[in-house]
């Protein structure tokens, strides 16, 4: 005997794929918040170098500038020029920070 069409069914579970949806979103925007919390704790750290707090702030400035070594415009390169720059100042950055002050500001900045 086929299953008879239930419409309540179906809201149920599009409301549970979206609330899943709604939680992946969420998690990502509060490991998105922990992360700028831990750059902003690192960068005021006394022990930070001043080569990596200018690497950090080149990042910072460079992914809010409206000025590009490709202009964005140009398709694909436009937007692959923010996507690789930034993280590899920020990798440089990071490699020449201490572990342990690494260390220091994630504890501080893990209930956030």
């Amino acid at each position: 005997m086929p299953r008879k069409f239930c419409a309540h069914a179906l809201h149920f579970r599009r409301g549970n794929k979206q609330s899943r949806t709604g939680h992946k979103v969420r998690k990502a925007l509060n490991r998105a918040k922990r992360e700028l919390a831990y750059y902003r704790a690192l960068f005021s750290h006394a022990r930070t170098p001043r080569i990596s707090r200018w690497l950090l702030g080149g990042a910072t400035a460079y992914l809010l500038s409206p000025i590009d070594i490709i202009p964005d415009f140009i398709p694909i390169l436009g937007q692959l020029d923010d996507l690789v720059i930034v993280p590899c100042m920020i990798y440089a950055a990071l490699a020449f920070i201490p572990a342990s002050v690494k260390a220091e500001c994630r504890e501080k900045t893990a209930g956030v």
